[in-house]
């Protein structure tokens, strides 16, 4: 689920929520955590540095939609977190001219990496969009579905 939306405010999952995510979803790598509801974390910078504070961000990747990219400037401490950890953006197709027109392409675009292999293995945050048939189907969209 979504740490933060702009201008929508949080959305943690309940502890009945994330029971019933548990039942619902039963695979072997996912892991369905309370983690931002015990912590009582505000954003994602928030969640990130909670995270920090116990390992190092090198193991993770921030997983977010090309819609987002269009509005990640918009997210509280945007610029720490492209700073600290890398970001998989997964392609959406309605999204396409987010790309080069986004505030933090503008700002990072030497931070943009078009070779899976070189994001995967690069020892310092950066971002990639994961250029596969992507999900015409927002987190918000299924939620409001």
């Amino acid at each position: 689920m979504q740490a933060f939306q702009p201008g929508k405010g949080r959305n943690i999952p309940s502890p009945d929520q994330i029971k019933q995510l548990r039942s619902e979803i039963s695979l072997p790598k996912v892991k369905i955590s309370d983690f931002e509801f015990r912590h009582k974390t505000k954003c994602t910078a928030d969640v990130l540095k909670k995270i920090q504070s116990r390992c190092s961000l090198d193991q993770f990747y921030l997983i977010v939609g090309l819609d987002q990219l269009g509005q990640f400037h918009r997210w509280a401490e945007y610029q720490w977190i492209i700073q600290n950890i890398s970001i998989c953006v997964i392609y959406r197709p309605r999204y396409d001219n987010y790309i080069e027109n986004t505030t933090i392409h503008k700002e990072f675009p030497h931070l943009f990496m078009s070779d899976l292999t070189k994001f995967i293995n690069h020892s310092t945050p950066c971002l990639h969009i994961l250029n596969l048939p992507g999900v015409d189907l927002s987190s918000s969209e299924l939620r409001d579905s």
